[in-house]
C-alpha cells in the first residue's frame, strides 16, 4: 500500500466507523440510507484489500507481518463497521415487518367482515346478483436492502367454460365475464339480420350518417 493510498484510506476508515455505529435506522428512509452507505463500505473494503495483495515484493515474513497489520487496521474494522449497519436494518425490518403484518391482519379482518355485512344484506333483499367483494389493500414488506417488495396478486383463467357455467348457476358473480363487443359488432355487421344473435344478445340495425348533399 503507498503511502499515499494509506493515507487515504486512514481517513476514510475512522469516519466510516464513527457513521456506522452513530446511525440511526428508524423509518425506510434511514433504511435507504443505511443500503446505500452499506455499499460504500463493501466498496472500501474491495478497495482495501486490494491494495493488502498489491504490497511489494518482500521476504515470507515481512509479507505476512505487513498482511496481518493492514487487514487488522482497515479490513476487520471495516468488516466490524459493516456489520454494524447490516444489524441496524435487519432490527429495523423485523419490527416494521412486523408492525406491517399486524396492521394487514387488522385490513383483512376488517374487509372480511364487510363481505360478510353485504353477504347478509344482499339475501335479505334478495338481490340477483351477489354484492362485489371488499378486498383489503396490500402492505408491501420493506427489505434489508432498502427495496420495498409486494405480492403482485393476479387471476389467470384456465378454464373459460367453467367460469362461465359458475356464473351462471351464481358460484361466481358476473363480475368475472366482460362483453367481448368489438366480437359480437363484427359478427352482427356480417350477419346484417335483426333479430336474437346470440341467447342473450341482439342484433340491431341503427342508421348513421356518413354524408350529406348540400342544397
Amino acid at each position: 500500500m503507498t503511502e499515499q493510498t494509506k493515507e487515504l484510506v486512514e481517513a476514510r476508515v475512522p469516519t466510516i466507523i464513527a457513521t456506522a455505529n452513530a446511525m440511526i435506522v428508524a423509518d425506510e428512509t434511514t433504511n435507504q440510507e443505511a443500503a446505500n452507505f452499506l455499499n460504500k463500505i463493501r466498496e472500501t473494503m474491495k478497495d482495501v484489500e486490494v491494495e493488502i495483495l498489491a504490497e511489494p515484493e518482500k521476504t515470507k515474513k515481512q509479507a505476512d507481518f505487513a498482511y496481518k497489520t493492514l487487514k487488522a487496521k482497515f479490513y476487520d474494522s471495516l468488516v466490524q463497521a459493516k456489520n454494524v449497519v447490516s444489524l441496524k436494518m435487519s432490527q429495523f425490518v423485523q419490527a416494521e415487518n412486523a408492525r406491517r403484518a399486524k396492521l394487514q391482519a387488522e385490513l383483512q379482518a376488517k374487509a372480511e367482515k364487510e363481505n360478510r355485512r353485504s353477504e347478509r344484506e344482499a339475501k335479505k333483499s334478495g338481490a340477483a346478483l351477489p354484492p362485489v367483494p371488499v378486498v383489503a389493500p396490500l402492505i408491501p414488506q420493506v427489505q434489508a436492502n432498502g427495496i420495498n417488495y409486494r405480492d403482485n396478486w393476479s387471476a389467470d383463467v384456465v378454464d373459460l367454460l367453467a367460469l362461465v357455467k359458475a356464473v351462471s348457476s351464481g358460484a361466481a358473480p358476473i363480475q368475472c365475464l366482460l362483453v367481448n363487443e368489438p366480437f359480437l359488432n363484427s359478427t352482427a355487421r356480417a350477419t346484417k339480420k335483426e333479430g336474437e344473435l346470440y341467447p342473450g344478445v341482439k342484433c340491431v340495425n341503427s342508421k348513421v350518417v356518413v354524408g350529406a348533399r348540400l342544397q
